[in-house]
């Protein structure tokens, strides 16, 4: 391993690429679960400890500059997460170590979200009136990355469709 390849190492750059393999896109305004799925694609051995999915509403600020309001997250640690089959055995989710070149995909159900509350702050009851006002809808994927401690986990935001 290089000198640089040691120095991105520390800090935390691991070589991780993300993309959506599904996202409910559009989303229905009454649904209270918004589901994605993300793939990660490791160049170096990497191991993923969680994973956070958000959706959230962002404007213009009236003041400049932007507004969001988070309308539902989901957060899943070592500690929290389900379990699943690999290799025939039944294991945690997480940790889940992906090998160079490798990759894996995890599920996010972002759930318990009422759109109409959440923006009522804004007057928003429906998505006429999120479109009318300049109100869009994001979701974002962030994947927690052991080696990266802390410092760059890598996120993929998408801009979704709500009807």
């Amino acid at each position: 391993m290089g000198f640089f390849d040691k120095v991105k190492k520390f800090v935390g750059v691991t070589g991780v690429k993300l993309d959506y393999t599904w996202i409910e896109d559009p989303f229905p305004f009454g649904d209270p679960m918004i589901k994605a799925t993300i793939r990660v694609k490791a160049e170096s051995e990497v191991t993923i400890v969680g994973k956070t999915g958000t959706f959230y509403a962002r404007r213009e600020a009236r003041e400049g500059g932007k507004e969001e309001i988070v309308l539902g997250r989901e957060n899943t640690t070592v500690d929290n997460c389900a379990s699943t089959r690999r290799n025939g055995e039944r294991v945690k989710v997480f940790p889940d170590k992906i090998e160079a070149g490798g990759e894996s995909s995890y599920g996010f159900f972002v759930k318990k979200m009422d759109l109409a509350k959440s923006l009522a702050k804004w007057g928003i009851r429906n998505p006429q009136m999120a479109r009318d006002n300049g109100v869009r809808f994001y979701f974002k994927g962030e994947i927690d990355v052991k080696e990266t401690g802390l410092l760059f986990d890598p996120s993929l935001e998408q801009e979704i469709i709500v009807k």
